[in-house]
């Protein structure tokens, strides 16, 4: 994030408030978190499951808080927010199924048979899921009807996740985690398929989803599930950083007298 600098302390600590948009794709943070197969970003904390089927849920700075076990769960892939709103989350099972749990006691609340267990995201509150399938994502209403699909540019998906808001845009965007060597792709398209920008992703991933960035100023952030050398969790910028007033000029030069 690009601040304006000034020699004199006063005046930096007057103006550091005045930024531009955050640059998409550069790291905010990121911690270890050994033998995590996805992420989901709730209200509070960021989770996990680990094999076979515990879900854990740590601070925003990687501190482990709790498990509990996901009834039913053979193979956990790609996880997102719910269809059933808060206190909820929907992880992808290898049996093609993608199922909503109650995070705070891992109790099982409802299964709907998906095409492919690459990637699944959807926006709390939205009228759509999204579901990837081979190289194409399809849209579906939250009842499970397909709408549309669109194919992407790349045939490994790691992921993908939703969001209302890209770049301070406010619109429906689709974040594919597309493999690549080294380090990842993540391609914003349009709901129907435009593409919108590329960045960046650290490692290999594996799940990602868009939720509350931290701290909050960033706005909505795009979290992955990325494996460099182990398993870690990286919260990117999404360019959705709060811009405040800048400071008027003639505070600015009173700084100088």
């Amino acid at each position: 994030m690009r601040k304006l600098a000034i020699t004199t302390a006063a005046a930096l600590g007057a103006l550091a408030a005045v930024c531009a948009w955050g640059e998409v794709g550069s790291v905010i943070s990121s911690f270890p978190w050994p033998g995590a197969r996805n992420v989901y970003r709730g209200a509070d904390y960021a989770y996990s499951v680990a094999s076979p089927n515990t879900l854990r849920a740590y601070t925003v700075n990687g501190s482990l808080v709790n498990s509990v076990n996901l009834a039913g769960l053979t193979d956990a892939g790609d996880a997102d927010h719910s269809v059933l709103g808060g206190g909820y989350l929907a992880v992808l099972d290898g049996a093609n199924m993608l199922r909503d749990y109650v995070v705070s006691t891992g109790s099982l609340a409802r299964s709907v048979a998906v095409p492919d267990k690459i990637g699944y995201g959807y926006i709390p509150g939205g009228a759509y899921m999204y579901v990837a399938a081979g190289a194409y994502v399809h849209r579906y209403t939250t009842a499970g009807s397909l709408v549309s699909s669109f194919r992407i540019l790349g045939p490994y998906i790691g992921g993908i996740a939703a969001t209302r808001t890209f770049e301070g845009r406010s619109g429906e965007y689709v974040v594919v985690a597309v493999w690549a060597y080294d380090s990842d792709v993540g391609m914003v398209y349009t709901a129907t398929g435009s593409t919108v920008a590329t960045f960046s992703i650290p490692g290999t991933t594996h799940g990602c989803v868009c939720g509350p960035g931290y701290p909050a100023s960033f706005g909505t952030t795009f979290w992955c599930n990325s494996d460099v050398g182990g398993r870690r969790a990286y919260q990117l910028d999404l360019g959705n950083g709060t811009a405040v007033a800048p400071v008027s000029l003639g505070r600015i030069r009173a700084l100088f007298r």
